[in-house]
């Protein structure tokens, strides 16, 4: 290797090695570092190569202390720090979550930072933080379903009113096949907020606007869940007497999503209220039992004319 190329690459393996302020490396630190990485240099090399470094890439010292201490400034224009343990760790958790919800352009972009850090971890050896990406998994609480096969260069939806009317419907750009520019300046929704939008319950088939309170009896496993994962911040878990199940008591939106996690915990949940819910809970048990006791009716009886053909 010639040593133009040997001292750029020394000099960048430098730069990656040095933290962003109030992090700080001493030299020495960044010496033995060096040498681990292959690098043939003195105390005296790595000193001379932090001042020549110091004022474009906006590193400073601190000379109070002895070693002396670098790191880069908050405002840096460029910063080639090496990845550090706790930042791999979150990539490599959030990586099968974000495949999910990220467009792929933007996930082909953060794919050299996924890799980085599953390398990153895989060279730790025996560390904390390493173990824990080896060791720790995280499962979704309940059945989840596989995505729906779209296509990948769009997964987006987009808000938008059509033909000059007011109301805004949801278009799912992964269906649209064909599109056409227009002249006309299209017309923005001032006072629209989309977190707004999004809290007034249009994507959790509300059915109405108000919160009821949920009153209910949860298996004791299901409470010890609710206790470390509320359902909602205000709720409360009581005892009821002579019984080991809880009381649960909380302010939910009148939304098919609670509904269906109620049906979702079949008999570990007796539900007192609102009525609204005690009814269809009540109507959809006897579809069932209706459906399963004609089903077995039905195949007795095609059993019976079976046996007697």
């Amino acid at each position: 290797m010639s040593q133009a190329k040997d001292t750029l690459l020394r000099l960048f393996a430098l730069l990656r090695l040095i933290p962003t302020e109030p992090q700080r490396i001493a030299t020495p630190t960044l010496l033995d570092k060096l040498r681990d990485r292959g690098f043939s240099v003195t105390l005296r090399s790595v000193q001379r190569d932090l001042n020549r470094l110091s004022t474009p890439f906006s590193l400073q010292c601190v000379d109070s202390e002895i070693p002396f201490r670098w790191s880069f400034t908050p405002d840096a224009p460029l910063k080639l720090e090496d990845m550090d343990a706790s930042t791999a760790l979150a990539l490599y958790l959030s990586e099968s979550h974000l495949n999910t919800v990220l467009p792929q352009t933007v996930l082909n972009q953060l794919a050299p930072q996924f890799r980085r850090a599953r390398n990153f971890l895989g060279k730790l050896g025996h560390n904390g933080l390493a173990d824990w990406a080896r060791r720790v998994r995280a499962i979704p609480n309940g059945k989840t379903l596989l995505p729906a096969a779209v296509n990948t260069v769009a997964i987006s939806y987009l808000l938008a009113s059509v033909d000059g009317y007011g109301i805004l419907r949801q278009f799912a750009l992964h269906r649209i096949q064909q599109i056409r520019i227009l002249d006309e300046p299209s017309v923005l929704h001032d006072i629209f907020d989309v977190d707004d939008y999004i809290d007034s319950g249009i994507f959790s088939q509300r059915e109405n606007n108000l919160s009821v309170e949920l009153v209910v009896d949860v298996h004791p496993q299901i409470a010890v869940l609710l206790s470390e994962t509320p359902l909602r911040h205000e709720q409360t878990l009581s005892d009821i007497p002579s019984h080991t199940w809880k009381r649960l008591r909380a302010q939910v939106p009148l939304d098919r999503e609670t509904l269906w996690w109620i049906f979702g915990l079949n008999d570990n949940i007796r539900v007192y209220g609102p009525q609204v819910w005690v009814d269809e809970i009540s109507d959809r048990l006897n579809s069932m039992q209706n459906l399963y006791t004609s089903t077995d009716r039905d195949m007795s009886c095609r059993i019976a004319v079976e046996n007697y053909g």
